[in-house]
């Protein structure tokens, strides 16, 4: 488990620095969205930014406002990820106060859901 912000930072940190493949998915109890790329920019905790693989794929988040940081490995990976494990490398999960749920996942290698 991630204890602070600062240990986050430096997770993403190494994720940017090797350009690691990453899949991004943000949850709330409407909504899941995922796209894929690369951590962008650990600047500013209150604002990290993560590019996609297509133009117009973002996301910006505020780590810092987060209730809940932890880093799990691929077998500790919520339900819905479980096609995905091989495929696995680190998992982090960012939770805010209103529900929303942000899974940042690095990837080993390309995979193919069927």
């Amino acid at each position: 488990m991630i204890s602070s912000t600062e240990e986050a930072i430096r997770i993403l940190l190494k994720w940017h620095a090797d350009s690691s493949k990453v899949r991004m998915t943000f949850a709330n109890d409407n909504t899941f969205v995922t796209c894929h790329g690369k951590v962008y920019s650990v600047d500013d905790p209150s604002w990290i930014w993560c590019i996609g693989d297509e133009i117009g794929d973002e996301i910006r988040f505020d780590l810092e406002g987060a209730v809940s940081i932890a880093l799990t490995n691929s077998g500790s990976a919520p339900w819905s990820f479980e096609p995905l494990t091989d495929a696995m490398d680190e998992f982090v999960s960012v939770t805010w106060a209103d529900g929303t749920r942000l899974y940042l996942v690095r990837e080993k290698r390309a995979c193919t859901i069927i």
